[in-house]
């Protein structure tokens, strides 16, 4: 058939699927179960992960608990404002930011090729001064 898929990775003792099924419904509910006997079968955990409302029932159905594991930040930028009471700490946070030197340029997508460079080079320093590793699973890296 080839209607549908899933994005999968195996992870230490998980099979993490990224995001719900491609496909439609009745394929998606159908590959939900089919990763699930395959997870078993190589002996790990099944996990789904970034999954929208659609199937929680027949996550649910399958045993599978649904765990929040937070808020996708959507800022809708006409009429945004850094005024009031309620944008104080964030209205303080920059202006710190300003005073270290801080800009904010919003980009047009051809404009990013130029710019990427010079992002990768702030982030390995960040990484370096940190010790830190790039956090790509689901956020993208360099």
């Amino acid at each position: 058939q080839r209607r549908g898929f899933v994005m999968m990775q195996r992870y230490g003792g998980s099979l993490i699927s990224m995001g719900d099924p491609v496909g439609p419904p009745e394929v998606a509910r159908a590959l939900i179960w089919r990763f699930r006997e395959e997870a078993d079968h190589m002996g790990l955990r099944p996990v789904f992960y970034q999954v929208g409302e659609k199937y929680w029932q027949t996550y649910l159905d399958m045993g599978l608990t649904l765990v929040k594991l937070g808020e996708e930040a959507i800022v809708p930028l006409e009429g945004f404002t850094l005024e009031g009471r309620d944008r104080a700490d964030l209205r303080q946070a920059w202006n710190r930011g300003k005073r270290g030197g801080l800009t904010f340029r919003m980009l047009q997508p051809e404009q990013v090729d130029a710019v990427l460079p010079r992002l990768s080079e702030v982030s390995e320093q960040w990484l370096e001064e940190k010790s830190g590793e790039e956090k790509g699973f689901s956020l993208g890296s360099f």
